[in-house]
């Protein structure tokens, strides 16, 4: 719902008519001059009359009233990506509406977490019934966050006061977090690491299934048949690849406990990477679940496919309210549940993608109990990418190996795709 505050205040001519009329008020009264008298509390009654009148219009009811609409486009929009937000001020049909519409004056409020906390770099188009206003968002952060509501000024036909009012709904934008596109599909890369570590068998050409072409893939896989039914590439799929189902499991002991202000890149950062293997894992036609580290995990057996878009944006979708525990043992105490509700619905082949803080104790002999061969990949992030963090990533990716895990240290300054190569290139 909007909000609808106002203040009502004189202009400077309505307070120099206030003045006027009771310096001519005092005058008469010395003087005994009554038409003096009847004409400064003229004055002063105008004044009161348009504060009175002021107060009790509103702009946004009755046949004159002005209405705001609001939208963003891409919606929903994704992090540190252009965004452009449209809005429309409308008048009525009646010529108080357009006249109303004339004396308005906007001002835009938007969270700084959409606007960097820079001015708005506005573009108006007038006519006589609209105003459009058109301001490009480049929000730097990750959530929803509020635009809105528009701040108007007016004052009267004489000048005399001047009203701000809040109009319209707040607009809450939701920002994802980016979604790196992966240079090597996860499922082919997940089955190569497999099939070297503990020889499964190659599937034969004629054990497939088709699904939509995406970026990565041979062309020599492309079905031409389907491709030219449905209108779209269309590849062949190793059926074995797509029955195999994949989890990514994100640390979020990576985030920081609530305040979006103080968000850390690489909390930020390691995020994306586990979004942008989920997502890419289930473009190549895996079943696959995006599983976040919780003291009481939700069911972890639901897994999502690859259908149209909607799959993607329910992974996309489900991080952008993800903060970070509230202390170490909440931390701990998370690792160690998720695990045991990953191990009770874990399928023997299932490809593991995990991105985690440094572990140390328990939560460490936890994670590293889940793998199995060559089907358990693993990031270790420093939070803070600071020379101690970064030695108790590299001694967590040391104690994940010796486990049977294909762990890294997450290398300093390094980009989700150089990250991502990395860690094939471990597996090989």
């Amino acid at each position: 719902m909007g909000r609808h505050s106002r203040r009502v205040r004189l202009t400077s001519r309505g307070v120099g008519l206030v003045i006027g009329g009771l310096l001519l008020v005092a005058t008469g009264v010395v003087l005994d001059l009554s038409d003096l008298v009847a004409l400064g509390s003229s004055a002063v009654l105008a004044c009161l009359v348009a504060i009175v009148v002021a107060s009790v219009s509103r702009l946004d009811r009755g046949s004159a009233a002005v209405h705001v609409h609001r939208r963003v486009e891409p919606a929903p929009t994704t992090r540190d990506r252009p965004t452009i937000a449209h809005l429309r001020v409308s008048a009525g049909t009646s010529a108080l509406s357009r006249a109303r519409l004339a004396r308005l004056r906007l001002t835009e409020q938007a969270a700084t977490e959409l606007t960097r906390g820079r001015a708005l770099d506005a573009r108006v188009r007038t006519s006589p019934q609209h105003l459009d206003v058109s301001y490009p968002l480049r929000p730097p952060l990750r959530g929803r966050w509020p635009l809105g509501p528009l701040r108007v000024t007016q004052t009267d036909v004489f000048g005399l006061v001047r009203t701000r009012q809040s109009l319209g709904a707040t607009l809450t934008v939701v920002v994802r977090p980016r979604v790196h596109e992966l240079p090597v599909q996860p499922d082919r890369a997940f089955e190569n690491s497999r099939t070297s570590s503990v020889g499964v068998r190659a599937p034969s050409p004629d054990d497939t299934m088709v699904r939509d072409y995406v970026v990565g893939d041979d062309p020599r896989r492309v079905h031409w048949s389907s491709a030219a039914r449905r209108g779209r590439l269309i590849v062949r799929a190793d059926e074995s690849s797509a029955t195999s189902p994949a989890t990514v499991l994100f640390d979020r002991g990576l985030l920081v406990p609530g305040d979006a202000g103080a968000r850390t890149a690489s909390g930020e950062w390691s995020l994306e990477l586990a979004v942008s293997v989920a997502v890419a894992t289930l473009a190549g036609g895996q079943r696959t679940r995006f599983v976040v580290t919780a003291p009481r995990p939700r069911r972890t057996d639901e897994y999502v496919m690859a259908r149209s878009s909607e799959g993607r944006d329910r992974i996309v979708d489900s991080t952008v309210d993800l903060v970070g525990h509230s202390g170490a043992a909440d931390r701990a105490e998370s690792i160690a549940a998720t695990v045991a509700r990953l191990r009770a619905s874990h399928d023997p082949g299932e490809l593991v993608f995990a991105v985690l803080a440094p572990l140390s104790g328990q939560a460490r002999r936890a994670v590293a109990g889940l793998a199995t061969p060559g089907t358990h990949h693993a990031v270790v992030v420093a939070p803070d990418r600071n020379p101690d963090d970064l030695l108790d990533a590299e001694s967590t990716a040391d104690a994940l190996r010796r486990a049977g895990w294909i762990a890294i240290a997450a290398p300093r300054h390094a980009t989700v795709t150089q990250t991502w190569d990395q860690i094939m290139e471990a597996a090989r």
